[in-house]
């Protein structure tokens, strides 16, 4: 492998790894599991609601968040917090919705883009609000 080549790899490979990773909000570090200096970060569990169930969007939020109208033009719906104190470094999560390879699903409004490989791509889609969580 050249010189080139290994530049390359090397960097596709930092580039991977800071995808996997998070970066913690006190010290801006990236890292997989917990940061090295601050620990691992608190996860919020949505509300356990089975996948099917009518209106199961709304249903699935964490206690202390409500849905309500923004006051942004437009923008629809918005999550607010009811709790006194969020602290740093908490992660919400995961977008859950319909797993498809449709490009249609893009279209959607609801739907996030994973990326499996180059040119290799499948959709989260949240429009059906039976199948998706309240990240939508």
């Amino acid at each position: 492998m050249g010189k080139f080549e290994k530049k390359r790899y090397r960097n596709v490979k930092n580039n991977y790894n800071m995808m996997l990773s998070i970066d913690c909000e006190k010290c801006k570090n990236y890292f997989i599991d917990s940061c090295a200096v601050h620990g691992a970060p608190a996860f919020v569990k949505d509300s356990a609601v089975a996948e099917g169930a009518a209106d199961r969007a709304v249903l699935s939020l964490p206690p202390g968040l409500s849905i309500g109208l923004s006051s942004i033009p437009g923008a629809g719906l918005g999550v607010w917090n009811e709790a006194s104190h969020l602290p740093l470094d908490l992660h919400f999560g995961p977008y859950e919705g319909q797993l498809t390879e449709d490009e249609e699903a893009g279209r959607s409004g609801y739907a996030w883009m994973v990326t499996k490989g180059r040119h290799c791509y499948e959709y989260v889609d949240g429009k059906d609000r039976s199948r998706a969580n309240w990240m939508r």
